[in-house]
């Protein structure tokens, strides 16, 4: 779920990630949910057969929305790859991440690390796990 290079990108450059069709049948269709929740975040993409088609957006930096609610359905990888996109592409904005204890399935330290290490960026972005 590595979709931050795709971000920050030059504006209109569009990144296709293939060969991915085994993430429809995860804790969730991956695909369809990542195209899902790079909208809450102003990035287009689409769906393509076995991946996902991603359109940089370097000015997503400006978002109005100052309170970004981003579910994760479960899903410890979107969890974790939405929260790293949270800290490194919003500003001043809030954002929540639902149903945060999935990343326990397979990384129970994740919340404590990212708090240790990324402290300065949170200080300026805060996140909160419900």
């Amino acid at each position: 779920m590595s979709i931050i290079v795709a971000v920050k990108l030059p504006k209109g450059t569009i990144t296709k990630i293939i060969g991915m069709s085994n993430q429809r049948v995860k804790e969730c269709n991956r695909i369809e949910k990542v195209v899902q929740l790079l909208a809450i975040f102003h990035i287009l993409a689409y769906e393509l057969d076995d991946g996902i088609a991603i359109m940089s957006n370097p000015s997503i930096l400006k978002m109005q929305k100052k309170v970004l609610s981003v579910p994760t359905f479960n899903d410890h990888r979107l969890a974790m790859a939405f929260t790293i996109l949270s800290v490194a592409v919003c500003d001043d904005n809030k954002v929540i991440i639902e149903d945060a204890r999935t990343v326990e399935k397979t990384f129970p330290q994740f919340w404590s690390h990212i708090k240790g290490n990324v402290s300065n960026l949170l200080s300026t972005m805060p996140i909160t796990y419900s």
